[in-house]
């Protein structure tokens, strides 16, 4: 009778094991009654058409999506993006101001509630040069300040609280690309300029 090494013996019971395994039946899923599906693609919508928009509106509201996550980028909306000055006699606070450019959300967020879909708006940088702290830097995510930012999204919430349940501070306020620095000499920055945001 040949002998079995026990390698050979423990490889064929760890087989018989997954063989087992596979045999028992997996248990039902099971979800909380108020799960959401939420879905964010700012690539596809912000820009597009109004038909391309309804489409792909008609597309998540068939694949059970609840609600749409979008951006209102400061820098898109606000005037004079690349100005360190703020433009004159400029209300940013109203959201009627004439100096506001809502085009590429508009259609987006009306669409949706359209189609039954919930919308959460996030408020987020890019921002306008003269809105940081250090507007002569040039750079776009570099300490907003606060009292900009505070008005800008009163306007953002004026214009969209009838459609959108939902506002967001930031999209992801501890990666450099939306928010700088993200330390200084003393440590830790962002944590701090996102909280003077949110006050």
């Amino acid at each position: 009778m040949a002998k079995i090494s026990p390698a050979h013996l423990r490889t064929v019971l760890l087989a018989l094991v997954a063989a087992l395994v596979l045999l028992v039946p997996a248990a039902p899923a099971s979800a909380a009654r108020n799960l959401e599906l939420s879905v964010m693609d700012d690539q596809l919508l912000l820009g597009a058409s109004q038909q391309n928009i309804d489409g792909a509106m008609t597309v998540l509201r068939d694949l059970g999506v609840d609600r749409l996550r979008v951006s209102a980028f400061w820098h898109e909306i606000a005037p004079r993006p690349r100005s360190t000055r703020k433009p004159r006699g400029f209300d940013a606070a109203n959201h009627q101001d004439p100096r506001y450019d809502w085009r590429r959300l508009d259609p987006i967020v009306v669409s949706a509630a359209q189609h039954g879909i919930k919308v959460m708006i996030s408020i987020s940088t890019p921002m306008p040069y003269w809105a940081s702290q250090e507007p002569r830097r040039r750079n776009s995510v570099w300490k907003p300040d606060p009292e900009e930012f505070g008005a800008f999204a009163m306007a953002v919430a004026a214009r969209y609280a009838s459609v959108a349940d939902h506002f967001g501070i930031f999209n992801e306020p501890n990666q450099g690309a939306w928010l700088q620095p993200q330390s200084d000499g003393r440590g830790l920055a962002s944590p701090h300029l996102y909280r003077a945001l949110v006050h």
